[in-house]
């Protein structure tokens, strides 16, 4: 079953395929993730596509005509192979084309077996892309176990036996000043009270409106919200 057969079968409680990150909902890391993945990934159809951390949310377009494996720790309507991947991935050697991982690698205490199983699992000339926070809250607590430098990345990506190694930033210095802004503003309005909080209400309000003059920041590799990666197996 390509992945479109079966997300287009796969219904939410409502009766509904759950499409709710799809819009102007999506965070500011969500879209840097698409665009990532949209970049590398622009020839899915007809190749295995194994994804590690699968969850109830993919981009959908971006598998079209794929053939897709979902993994992950629990059961749910994307999951076809449900394992720790922390110990081992219970997939045949040079079984995929791609392997995906969107916000999995800092969920792993165990990276470096995790590397080198997708190097197994891969054929040759495979890839391996994803995704990892660097300067983002903490999630999915308590499996939140590690943030990533570009350094590390490489590191581990290389020791697995990864050649063609390209890591990009996810983010830029105007992005993590709203994220950091953000943040501050939902605690101070939650733990204010009387005229301090109708203060900070507005003061939210106003940085909404100079947001429309904020410069467009350079990418940054240093304060970035995370980090996109791909290497080859050759």
């Amino acid at each position: 079953m390509n992945f479109m057969e079966k997300i287009n079968g796969a219904k939410d409680d409502s009766g509904e395929i759950d499409m709710t990150m799809h819009g102007k909902s999506w965070s500011t890391w969500r879209r840097h993730n698409f665009e990532f993945f949209k970049k590398y990934l622009t020839d899915t159809a007809g190749k295995t596509v194994v994804d590690l951390g699968a969850g109830d949310f993919l981009f959908p377009d971006l598998f079209r005509d794929a053939k897709y494996i979902g993994v992950d720790v629990v059961q749910s309507r994307l999951v076809s192979v449900v394992a720790d991947i922390n110990k081992t991935i219970p997939l045949s050697d040079g079984l995929a084309d791609i392997i995906y991982a969107s916000n999995t690698i800092e969920h792993i205490y165990n990276p470096d077996n995790v590397f080198r199983e997708t190097f197994r699992i891969l054929k040759p000339r495979g890839f391996f892309i994803g995704t990892v926070p660097f300067l983002r809250p903490l999630h999915c607590e308590p499996h939140d176990y590690l943030r990533y430098t570009p350094y590390m990345l490489r590191h581990l990506l290389s020791e697995a036996g990864f050649t063609d190694i390209k890591i990009d930033s996810l983010g830029s210095v105007t992005d993590m000043f709203r994220l950091s802004r953000d943040l501050f503003y939902t605690h101070a309005i939650e733990n204010a009270s009387g005229l301090k909080r109708v203060i900070f209400r507005l003061m939210r309000k106003l940085y909404k409106v100079l947001d429309r003059v904020l410069p467009r920041s350079v990418v940054s590799m240093s304060y970035t919200e995370g980090y996109g990666f791909r290497a080859r197996k050759p």
